[in-house]
């Protein structure tokens, strides 16, 4: 479905594609174009830059073995039928890394085991030892600069000390550019010397830049060493399949202006030198740093100030900061009918599904999100309606999170249902203090929540929180078992206690005697079993016309609770297709 404010106003940039494949015989003229750093007989070009510059729409660019240093400017157009695409053999690599020397000197002068080396651009991006290094941010930890108490980190006693109680467990190193000096600074854990190990370092940019352009595919390339991975902004029908995206802080950034994008059968990650592990010791040290003293979140899959219609489907993203998010920046009107379903999200270090913004007609489904801080944020949304459902959440800090900015009542209709969760919480709420918040139209029905207890309230905001009031039946809650020593161990009773005091999940059912019924919860295999307690718990939810409701319902027989009917395996994701599309950019599956 097409957004409408994309039929109204349609950019320049598209009237002129159109106009440029109106006047071109386009697939007379289709051919492949071979680019090989190499000399072969087979090689017409040896940049990707000058093979696309020479394209025309329905080419093929065929990228040969070989390692790419190169950033690429991608504004041609193809046409539906006949895209022009980018593709990338076996072994094909794009390295976003600028080729400089680094040239390490002690630096003793700021702590013992410092080192400093003279760069005359600002590098992002900092890796070593194929991690990504936390890099602080001058201006935000500068000591003779005021800063606000959260950011109240000062980069000399970084370097000294390490962040947090942690000191140099948690982030494990650092890096940051002095501007005035035109230098970088850096410094491991147990003083490791740079000059032993492998670092290269990149400036904010993008490898791949798609602009102005339509009906383009970027398929079968490894993409690394980047700040972005690919940035597209005013394009429409880009798909992107089939990629490895590596060390790369920003990995795919659909921005300002862009359509139907299809995001599809990649592997991204961000690869941190300090780890994904939100539990390890020294995780929370490891996260201020880079929140409070650098430069703020990454993310695999961002989607943001664009004309919507898009499609997320089929990506393993892993060891992340964040994993995909959509409607942050924008208007409420902007990143409309966004569908993202199917993608499996391992160990990712703070948001792993992220909604905000705009969500008019959003889906989120079928998604499998393991080891996350938080594995879905439900973050003030300002346009709905928003459908979340057919989720399996398994072994995270929490999994279904309300959040909310200062902004007041929550005006999205938002529904939560048949998804699968297993944390401490069914749902946490995260206000910031003093706000009137308050959710009515949300809705959390049909879910089958593994937990301890109904819902907590996120503490370090100093909120008072009010009553849930969102709209909450036929989930089933079982408890998982607590220690007897544990101070939560009162804690399903209180979630029972404040349930039937906010009128709510009057049909549901509290479990506490029995499991919920998974085939192995141990292995992850969180199928029901014929005896779960899930069963026939659901309410038939065809009156609403919800999407993905595929479950035949009568009045004798109603829909288990959950993202898993009975009979239906645990899913294997992502999925995989025999060979990769070779269909049009404007295809949907």
């Amino acid at each position: 479905m097409r957004h409408p404010a994309l039929l109204r106003h349609r950019p320049l940039f598209i009237r002129t594609c159109a106009l440029l494949i109106f006047l071109s015989p386009l697939s007379a003229l289709a051919k492949t174009l071979t680019v090989n750093r190499q000399a072969s007989p087979d090689a017409q070009y040896s940049t990707i830059q000058s093979a696309i510059d020479a394209a025309s729409p329905g080419d093929v660019i065929k990228i040969q073995p070989g390692l790419y240093r190169e950033r690429l400017r991608l504004t041609h157009c193809g046409e539906s039928s006949s895209p022009l695409v980018l593709e990338g053999a076996p072994g094909a690599i794009l390295d976003g890394s600028a080729d400089v020397p680094l040239n390490w000197i002690p630096a003793p002068e700021i702590a013992p085991g410092v080192y400093r080396t003279s760069i005359d651009f600002v590098p992002f991006t900092v890796v070593a030892d194929e991690g990504v290094i936390t890099t602080l941010d001058e201006k935000r930890t500068d000591p003779a600069l005021p800063h606000p108490e959260r950011d109240n980190l000062r980069w000399p006693e970084i370097f000294k000390n390490g962040v947090g109680p942690s000191g140099w467990k948690g982030v494990r190193a650092v890096a940051m550019y002095r501007r005035k000096e035109r230098d970088l600074l850096i410094r491991f854990e147990h003083e490791r010397d740079p000059r032993t190990m492998p670092i290269v370092v990149a400036p904010r940019e993008a490898i791949i830049h798609v602009a102005d352009s339509a009906h383009c595919v970027i398929r079968g390339l490894q993409l690394q060493n980047s700040a972005f991975g690919i940035l597209a902004e005013n394009t429409h029908d880009l798909t992107i399949e089939h990629c490895v995206i590596k060390r790369i802080d920003f990995g795919i950034h659909i921005g300002r202006g862009s359509a139907r994008a299809l995001i599809r059968y990649n592997e991204i990650s961000y690869d941190p030198y300090a780890g994904s592990d939100f539990r390890r010791p020294g995780q929370w040290d490891a996260w201020v740093a880079c929140k409070n003293a650098g430069f703020y979140d990454r993310y695999a899959v961002r989607i943001a100030e664009s004309a919507g219609d898009h499609e997320v489907h089929d990506n393993f993203v892993h060891d992340h900061w964040d994993g995909i998010q959509s409607g942050y920046p924008g208007t409420p009107e902007q990143n409309a009918s966004v569908r993202v379903h199917h993608n499996r999200l391992l160990n990712i270090f703070d948001d792993a599904l992220e909604t905000s913004g705009g969500q008019t007609n959003s889906q989120w489904h079928d998604n499998l999100i393991e080891h996350a801080r938080c594995a879905c944020r439900i973050k003030d949304a300002q346009s709905g309606p928003l459908y979340i459902y057919r989720n399996l959440f398994l072994d995270n800090g929490e999994d279904l999170r309300n959040w909310a900015s200062a902004k007041g009542p929550a005006p999205v209709t938002v529904w939560v249902y048949h998804n699968t969760t297993t944390s401490d919480a069914a749902v946490t709420m995260n206000y910031p203090a003093g706000a009137p918040i308050s959710t009515p139209h949300y809705h959390f029905v049909n879910n089958l929540h593994w937990c301890r207890t109904w819902v907590a309230q996120a503490t370090g905001t100093g909120a008072k929180y009010p009553l849930p009031d969102w709209q909450g039946d036929y989930n089933v809650f079982v408890q998982q078992p607590v220690e007897k020593s544990s101070d939560k161990k009162d804690r399903w009773a209180d979630g029972i206690a404040m349930a039937e005091k906010a009128g709510l999940d009057r049909q549901s059912i509290w479990i506490s005697d029995r499991d919920p019924g998974f085939i192995d919860a141990a292995t992850g295999n969180l199928a029901l079993r014929s005896d779960s307690p899930a069963r026939h718990r659901g309410q038939d939810l065809s009156p609403f016309n919800l999407p993905g409701l595929t479950i035949p319902t009568s009045d004798s027989t109603r829909p288990d609770a959950g993202a898993l009917q009975f009979g239906e395996p645990m899913p294997k994701l992502p999925r995989t297709p025999a060979t990769p599309n070779r269909d049009s950019s404007s295809a949907r599956k």
